[in-house]
């Protein structure tokens, strides 16, 4: 966006998917106080050079307009230590010693590449069983392939839960707005339940009026390919909205200018 649009007021609004939902929201949090080196152009003493560079500066530049989490994660890898009992944390600190670190980690990699394993998962997934294609397969597929993918696998499996969204929700400004879109039917990031349910987010975030939730009925962990149309009407909606707010704060500041 830097290089793409230097100076313009054009900003982000990110979106993601189950960990990729948390992703956007750490990005997000990022984005809102970048740091950007600049440097000043200005007439040259030289007339043969018409213009010279002045000392790189630092600025704050706001890049991020919104954002748009569906099914939102609890974190980036499985279990947090923090969320466990004494005898939970023993026991799961004990299992990721020795099973995450041992040659049984790539059997279980070659277990759910398979077409069949991964066709299962979906199914207790997704509640739109059309959406189950051999292509949505083969593009599951095809990154496990790559030189080293058992080896990330098992990294991932041995990483850090990363931060919460709680914590994450907490640091936004109040000005940033949020859409979260939740099938109701995940058995994975559930809606109503667990550490980190979709319907405790509202209360999460630093202005109640900031955040909206949705809930899509008859749907699963993947609501933009399980219900993409009503995924994509709210979207569009969310965006002409974010855009109404962002010709308003332009003409704001040219205004102040």
């Amino acid at each position: 966006m830097d290089r793409r649009y230097d100076d313009s007021p054009h900003r982000w609004v990110i979106c993601g998917n189950s960990i990729g939902g948390l992703i956007a929201l750490m990005t997000g949090v990022m984005l809102q106080h970048r740091q950007v080196t600049t440097s000043s152009i200005v007439a040259a003493d030289n007339p043969i050079d018409t213009m010279k560079h002045y000392p790189k500066e630092e600025r704050q530049r706001d890049r991020l307009a919104g954002l748009v989490l569906l099914n939102c994660a609890g974190g980036l890898t499985g279990i947090r230590f923090s969320e466990l009992s004494p005898i939970g944390a023993a026991l799961w600190w004990l299992f990721t010693t020795i099973f995450f670190r041992s040659p049984l980690v790539y059997w279980l990699f070659e277990r759910i590449r398979r077409p069949a394993s991964l066709r299962q998962t979906l199914r207790q997934i997704y509640r739109n069983a059309e959406a189950i294609t051999e292509e949505l397969i083969e593009i599951l597929r095809a990154p496990a392939h790559d030189d080293g993918a058992r080896d990330v696998f098992a990294a991932v499996l041995r990483g850090d839960a990363g931060p919460t969204p709680r914590e994450l929700l907490q640091q936004l400004s109040p000005e940033k707005q949020v859409l979260v879109l939740w099938g109701r039917d995940d058995p994975w990031t559930p809606f109503d339940r667990g550490l980190h349910p979709g319907t405790a987010f509202p209360n999460w975030v630093p202005v109640p009026t900031q955040l909206r939730l949705i809930c899509i009925e008859d749907c699963g962990h993947c609501p933009h390919d399980d219900a993409p149309e009503r995924v994509n009407a709210e979207m569009c909606t969310f965006l002409r909205e974010l855009w109404l707010v962002e010709q308003d704060r332009r003409g704001q500041q040219t205004s102040d200018l």
